[in-house]
């Protein structure tokens, strides 16, 4: 009986072993996935940043280009008003 009851604390306490084991492998894994997603929404965001100043860079030349056009249509209709 004493051995029985020995080799089944023995068996309880290898399970236990293999489960924190089991356990600690997820949560290394678990911890790993959630850095690299971290990485891929921080990746996100700076891409997100890059293309707003992309576009505002954009929107700024080309309101510099329509200023200019219009300047030049001005100057061309005083010309002609005055020809």
């Amino acid at each position: 009986m004493k051995e029985n009851l020995s080799q089944i604390m023995k068996e309880r306490e290898q399970l236990e072993i293999e489960m924190n084991e089991r356990l600690e492998s997820m949560k290394r894994d678990l911890s790993r996935q959630l850095e690299e997603q971290r990485s891929k929404v921080h990746q996100s965001e700076e891409s997100f940043k890059e293309v707003s100043r992309q576009r505002m860079s954009a929107e700024s030349e080309f309101d510099k280009q329509k200023a200019l056009l219009e300047q030049k249509i001005e100057f061309y209709e005083k010309s002609l008003e005055e020809a």
